[in-house]
């Protein structure tokens, strides 16, 4: 027994070809051995070069090449806000990617994304706020059914960022929210509404996913 037989590394263009055409399956991309480049079609349309992509398209290729293509598999990535300048289904299929190309690597996002934050692959969340007593991390993403995880992290900003927080009936456009500001003329209180009754007693008490929120954080509510 000699062990395994040697097999070739496949050549990085060709995992980057790979991985895009995953992400933009309708996008072939090639490799042009006269002028040595890169060309693209799209839907059989005429080749074309890399200047021809969209912005979004661009910034792929770029993110896959320094990431996906030159980061080891046991890495820790840090990646600042990486939604920006990417519909969210496009940023979540990207980094889906990578972390399948990397899957030894760990990954940490900054993002205001509460669409990223839900992706399935996603182990802990950790919400900052400007106080560090005010942080708040939740382990058990997959124990939160997703209506609720996504009332709590699009409430938590909001929540953190302020001292005081006042829980309201309605929603961001309707008059609860206006009719609260105008009763109390101070802006050092966030007037936060959200939705039902039985929506506001569940924040102020804490009960079901609203207790993943820190203890030292002062919420009041009103019901009308």
């Amino acid at each position: 027994n000699k062990g395994e037989c040697p097999t070739r590394p496949t050549p990085p263009l060709e995992d980057l070809i790979r991985l895009f055409q995953e992400i933009f399956p309708r996008i072939n991309l090639r490799f042009n051995e006269e002028n040595r480049s890169l060309t693209c079609s799209k839907d059989g349309s005429e080749p074309y070069d890399l200047s021809g992509l969209s912005d979004g398209e661009k910034q792929v290729i770029a993110i896959l090449v320094d990431i996906a293509l030159l980061a080891e598999n046991e890495s820790v990535i840090i990646a600042d806000e990486p939604e920006l300048n990417l519909n969210p289904g496009l940023a979540i299929k990207l980094w889906h990617t990578i972390e399948q190309e990397l899957s030894e690597a760990v990954f940490i996002y900054a993002s205001h994304s509460v669409s990223f934050a839900q992706r399935e692959n996603v182990e802990n969340i950790i919400a900052l706020s400007s106080e560090s007593q005010h942080m708040l991390e939740i382990h058990d993403l997959h124990e939160i059914p997703r209506s609720e995880l996504t009332q709590l992290l699009g409430a938590i900003p909001a929540i953190l960022s302020n001292t005081k927080v006042l829980i309201t009936e309605g929603e961001d456009s309707s008059f609860d929210s206006i009719f609260y500001r105008w009763i109390l003329r101070t802006n050092d209180i966030e007037i936060l509404p959200e939705g039902s009754c039985d929506n506001v007693k569940a924040i102020v008490s804490r009960s079901g996913v609203w207790n993943k929120l820190a203890s030292t954080i002062k919420i009041r509510g009103v019901i009308d």
